[in-house]
């Protein structure tokens, strides 16, 4: 029997440096180690729930109070705070009621891609940094899951020619 597919992700990549990002520097300055903490806990909820948004509710805040015993009001100035400094996208949470941003839906992007994993995500609000609209694997015309093995062994070999021949006219 199959394994069901699973929307969110067990793991998302963070930057090493990130205590060097200026909206990080920002947010601890505001509210301290209660700012980290909660947008880190809506960070895992994003990455774990979906994988590239959590809908904001009174749950979400009320899970957070709980887990942290911080107030949720604090905890909804704190969002406000992560919306305002551009952390989490307002458009996205105007429209959608829900948290996320073009950072955390290129890393899922980006996650989804290197577990070779198909994603059923319908991009809230996606354009990469550039401002370049993104590339939606459901959107692009060749997957390379449903593309057959033989099609991708004629053109590793048409590559290795050319190779070859490029190699063979500089002799």
């Amino acid at each position: 029997m199959a394994r069901p597919f699973k929307q969110g992700l067990s793991y998302f990549p963070l930057d090493t440096n990130i205590f060097d990002n200026r909206k990080i520097l920002r947010l601890i300055d505001k509210y301290g180690s209660d700012g980290t903490v909660v947008y880190f806990f809506v960070l895992c909820e994003i990455y774990a729930s979906e994988g590239y948004f959590v809908p904001f509710s009174e749950n979400l805040c009320f899970d957070i109070s709980f887990t942290f015993r911080i107030d949720e009001t604090r905890i909804k100035k704190i969002i406000a705070y992560c919306v305002e400094i551009h952390l989490f996208d307002n458009k996205i949470l105007k429209k959608h009621r829900a948290l996320s941003s073009v950072s955390i839906q290129e890393r899922y992007l980006e996650v989804v891609k290197r577990l070779k994993r198909k994603s059923n995500a319908e991009i809230l609000n996606f354009k990469t940094t550039s401002g370049i609209p993104g590339i939606i694997p459901e959107e692009t015309s060749v997957n390379p899951e449903l593309t057959p093995q033989r099609e991708k062994e004629k053109e590793r070999k048409g590559k290795e020619n050319k190779i070859k021949e490029n190699q063979k006219e500089k002799k």
